[in-house]
């Protein structure tokens, strides 16, 4: 019997945040409508999926204050 993989193992699952720091250079705003500008921020991603056709990317920017708090409470 032949049987489809209909790339599932292609896909990445993960439910671990990857995060990344990062320079700004540029202004921008962080998740919580800080601006950020010549700082270190830290970028989370975390990768989730909901059915074998579909993957959700959930994308937050902490400051570096704001990573150390969330830090601390998990």
């Amino acid at each position: 019997m032949n049987r489809r993989n209909w790339g599932l193992k292609d896909m990445r699952h993960s439910e671990q945040p990857e995060i990344n720091k990062h320079f700004a250079w540029f202004p921008f705003k962080s998740t919580s409508g800080k601006i950020l500008w010549f700082t270190y921020y830290y970028h989370e991603i975390i990768y989730t999926n909901v059915e074998p056709k579909h993957r959700w990317r959930n994308e937050k920017i902490y400051t570096e204050w704001e990573y150390f708090v969330k830090k601390l409470t998990d």
